[in-house]
C-alpha cells in the first residue's frame, strides 16, 4: 500500500502542477486576447457609430441596397423580428425588398438613446430605439446589432430588431420618442 500512495501523490503532485501550468496559459492567453487599450474605445466606438450612421443615410436616401452593405455578406447572417428569423444576407435583403418596396413605404429613420459596448476590439453590440415616419406615421422600436470588425470594416451580423405596439412601459408614443 506504502507504494502505491507514495505513487498516486506523485502522480497527483504532478496533475496539479500540469493543471496549474495550463491554467495560466489560458488564461494569460484570454487576457492577452481580451484585453485592449482603453486609449483605443473611444476610436473604435466611433467607427461602430459611423457605420450605423452611413446605414441610416442610405436607408433616408432610399437606398436599400446601400443600407444592406453595412450587414456582413455571408450566409450566417441572422435578422430576427416579429417572432420570425432570416438566415443569410440574401434572405435579409429579399426581406427588406418586400416590406419596403419604395421611398415611400421607407420613410425616414432615425435612433434614439443609441448605446455602443465593447466586447473585444473587434466585437461589439448596439442598443437603441428607431423610429421610422412615413406616409404620416412614426413607428417605433427596439433594435440590438451585434457587430464585427471583418476584413478592415464594421459589419452587422446579428440583428434583433422590435416593433412597438402601443406606448412604452412609461407612457411615451413613438411620436414622443422622436420629439426626443
Amino acid at each position: 500500500m506504502t507504494r502505491y500512495t507514495t505513487c498516486l501523490h506523485g502522480l497527483l503532485s504532478r496533475l496539479r502542477a500540469m493543471f496549474g501550468l495550463c491554467a495560466a496559459l489560458l488564461l494569460s492567453g484570454c487576457a492577452v486576447d481580451m484585453a485592449f487599450s482603453t486609449d483605443s474605445e473611444p476610436e473604435i466606438k466611433a467607427n461602430v457609430r459611423a457605420m450605423l450612421m452611413a446605414q441610416i443615410a442610405d436607408w433616408n436616401d432610399g437606398d436599400i441596397d446601400g443600407f444592406m452593405q453595412s450587414y456582413w455578406q455571408d450566409p450566417t447572417v441572422t435578422f430576427a423580428s416579429g417572432g420570425d428569423v432570416k438566415r443569410g444576407w440574401q434572405r435579409v435583403l429579399d426581406q427588406y425588398r418586400t416590406r419596403y418596396p419604395d421611398r415611400n413605404a421607407m420613410g425616414t429613420l432615425s435612433v434614439r438613446e443609441l448605446d455602443v459596448t465593447l466586447l473585444t476590439p473587434e466585437d461589439a453590440y448596439l442598443f437603441g430605439r428607431w423610429i421610422v415616419t412615413a406616409n404620416g406615421q412614426d413607428f417605433c422600436g427596439l433594435f440590438t446589432l451585434v457587430v464585427q470588425e471583418i476584413e478592415g470594416r464594421w459589419v452587422i451580423i446579428h440583428d434583433h430588431s422590435s416593433t412597438a405596439d402601443g406606448p412604452t412601459a412609461d407612457g411615451r408614443s413613438c411620436s414622443n420618442i422622436k420629439a426626443g
